[in-house]
C-alpha cells in the first residue's frame, strides 16, 4: 500500500512522487491504447498522436498533446498535481471524444476507452482526497 500511517491511500497517492508518477503513467497508458477504428483498420490513439496527418485528426491531436504535456508537468510537485491534473484529464477526455466522433466504428472506439475512463475516475478520487486533506488542515 502506498501511503503514510494514519492517512488514507487516496490522499497519499497524489502526495508522493511515486504515487503521482503512477497516476500519470496510468492515465497516459490507458489513453494511448484507446483504439480508433476506421475503414482501413485499427490504430491506437498513441500512434495517431505522433503519426496522424489527416485534417480530421488535428483537434484530437492538439487536445491530446496538451493533455500529455500537462500530465507530465503535474508530476513535479503535489500542488502542481492539484492544479495541472484536472485540465490534463479534461484535455485527454476531449481528445478521446473527438477521436470517437471521427471513428467509423465509434462504438468500438468508445468501448476501448473504458479503461481510460476508469483511470480518470481513480485519479479524480485521489485528487478529491488530496483536496479534502487540505481543507481539513485549513479549517483546523
Amino acid at each position: 500500500m502506498i501511503g503514510l500511517e494514519g492517512t488514507s491511500p487516496k490522499r497519499s497517492l497524489s502526495r508522493s512522487l511515486p504515487g503521482r508518477m503512477f497516476l500519470a503513467a496510468l492515465l497516459l497508458a490507458t489513453y494511448a491504447i484507446v483504439m480508433l477504428a476506421g475503414g482501413q483498420g485499427v490504430v491506437p490513439v498513441g500512434l495517431l498522436l505522433v503519426f496522424g496527418e489527416a485534417e480530421k485528426f488535428q483537434p484530437g491531436q492538439v487536445f491530446g498533446w496538451l493533455g500529455v504535456v500537462l500530465m507530465l508537468l503535474s508530476i513535479v510537485h503535489p500542488r502542481v498535481f492539484r492544479l495541472a491534473s484536472p485540465p490534463a484529464m479534461l484535455c485527454l477526455a476531449i481528445s478521446t471524444g473527438t477521436f470517437v466522433s471521427v471513428s467509423d466504428v465509434w462504438i468500438f472506439t468508445a468501448a476501448t476507452a473504458i479503461p481510460f475512463a476508469g483511470a480518470v475516475m481513480l485519479a479524480s478520487g485521489c485528487l478529491k482526497g488530496s483536496l479534502q486533506g487540505i481543507r481539513e488542515r485549513v479549517m483546523s
